[in-house]
């Protein structure tokens, strides 16, 4: 990282969707990139460049209630970041 607490580029992408069939072909395709590993309700795809993308079937859990993303960013210090 380039200062302490400053942010970079996201590390991990997670986009949380209705129909994970379709959108692990349209999103393998579109980043071109091979599946890295799955489950049931997931699929994720790494970079290149070391960076996460993944989909998640949206279910009745809290954090997958709603098609929704969130993103992950590395930080030299969580505290200094978090402040």
């Amino acid at each position: 990282m380039n200062g302490e607490g400053l942010l970079g580029w996201p590390t991990w992408i997670g986009v949380v969707v209705e129909d994970l069939d379709r959108e692990r072909r349209f999103w393998g395709k579109l980043l071109g990139v091979p599946e890295d590993h799955s489950g049931d309700d997931f699929v994720s795809f790494k970079t290149s460049d070391g960076r996460w993308f993944e989909l998640i079937e949206r279910s009745e859990d809290a954090e997958y209630d709603e098609p929704r993303f969130q993103v992950g960013f590395a930080v030299d210090d969580i505290q200094s970041a978090f402040e």
